[in-house]
């Protein structure tokens, strides 16, 4: 049991032809403990990072087991929490994570089509005259 609503999230991973996302909700470290103390497969190659980046998850631990190639951070344009933390974004990056913040590119779309496993982000792809 958590004090936190948060670690009640569904967590979600799918896995197809193409490759594989894990949807992590707002989980935080206590419920990333649980799922690699259960030895769930948590690795993907997108991850929506949980609790958009906040320094209460993405632990190294759950970080490294997830291995990502894409983290997608969902966040807020200057929201009141600050996020993403910036050790977070780091951690994955570290790791070799390609990161998208959706307060910086606006939404993102993933291709997976088969033959690739790609980006493609709603501020890229239809920019508009006000973008930078």
């Amino acid at each position: 049991q958590s004090n936190s609503d948060n670690d009640g999230s569904c967590v979600l991973r799918i896995t197809g032809t193409a490759g594989s996302v894990l949807l992590t909700g707002d989980v935080e470290a206590r419920a990333e403990r649980e799922l690699l103390a259960r030895r769930i497969p948590l690795h993907a190659d997108i991850v929506i990072v949980p609790h958009h980046g906040s320094q209460t998850s993405s632990t190294a631990e759950f970080v490294t087991a997830v291995a990502p190639r894409y983290a997608w951070l969902s966040t807020g344009y200057r929201n009141r929490f600050h996020h993403p933390s910036p050790p977070i974004v780091a951690r994955y990056r570290d790791l070799g994570a390609h990161c998208f913040n959706t307060s910086d590119t606006g939404g993102v779309r993933m291709i997976m089509d088969g033959s690739r496993v790609g980006p493609q982000t709603v501020r890229g792809a239809e920019r508009r005259y006000w973008d930078p």
